[in-house]
C-alpha cells in the first residue's frame, strides 16, 4: 500500500528543505530522495553531501 511520507533534507551548502513523497515504506521514501539527487547530480556534473535526511509520516 501506498502511503504519503515527509521527507525533510539538507544538503551540504544548503538550507533544509521538506518534500512529500508517495513511497511503500519509510525506507523506500529515503531512498526515492537518495536516487533524484543522484540523478541531479550526474545530470549537472556536481557533487554535493547530504548532511541530513529525516523521513515520516
Amino acid at each position: 500500500m501506498i502511503h504519503e511520507f515527509k521527507v525533510a533534507y539538507r544538503l551540504s551548502g544548503s538550507r533544509r528543505r521538506t518534500v512529500l513523497v508517495n513511497a511503500e515504506s519509510a525506507s523506500d521514501a529515503r531512498n526515492r530522495i537518495i536516487h533524484a539527487i543522484n540523478a541531479a547530480q550526474q545530470r549537472s556534473n556536481r557533487f554535493v553531501n547530504l548532511d541530513y535526511c529525516e523521513v515520516s509520516e
